[in-house]
């Protein structure tokens, strides 16, 4: 994938991750629950000043430098990428513009998906480990 791919993966991303939450904080009061499928999925609107799943709570500076360190690493490294694997790159480094955005505007990051047995999270946090994982399966299998 060439690097407009990149970016376009990257921007789908982030669009998508920003559009969600500006449209949670507008319409969904924080702390209420809107049931989507009772009593396994609904939106509930929290936020989080630290990492996945509470870790680093209140680290929101440290987080932000992580992020823009693993944002950069990702650029730097990307033509050393296997083709197949650049598509986890794009969804891993999309992610982290979604996430960090918000610790930068807000000082916290919005989450809304909540499936009852696991953290809240949001888009960017779903795009995150499911092309964290994939990237990790396929650099197992090669």
């Amino acid at each position: 994938m060439e690097y407009k791919r990149l970016f376009i993966v990257m921007l789908i991303v982030l669009a998508a991750d920003q559009l969600s939450k500006i449209l949670i904080r507008a319409f969904l009061p924080m702390g209420q629950k809107l049931w989507l499928i009772k009593p396994v999925l609904s939106f509930t609107h929290t936020t989080n000043t630290g990492a996945a799943f509470g870790l680093l709570k209140d680290g929101n500076l440290m987080l932000i430098w992580v992020s823009l360190i693993a944002f950069g690493l990702m650029l730097y490294y990307y033509d050393r990428f296997e083709e197949k694997m650049r598509i986890y790159v794009a969804l891993i480094s999309g992610a982290i513009l979604g996430n960090l955005a918000d610790r930068v505007f807000l000082g916290h990051v919005t989450d809304f998906i909540d499936f009852q047995m696991w953290p809240v999270f949001n888009i960017a946090d779903s795009c995150l480990v499911i092309s964290v994982a994939m990237l990790v399966i396929y650099t197992l299998k090669n």
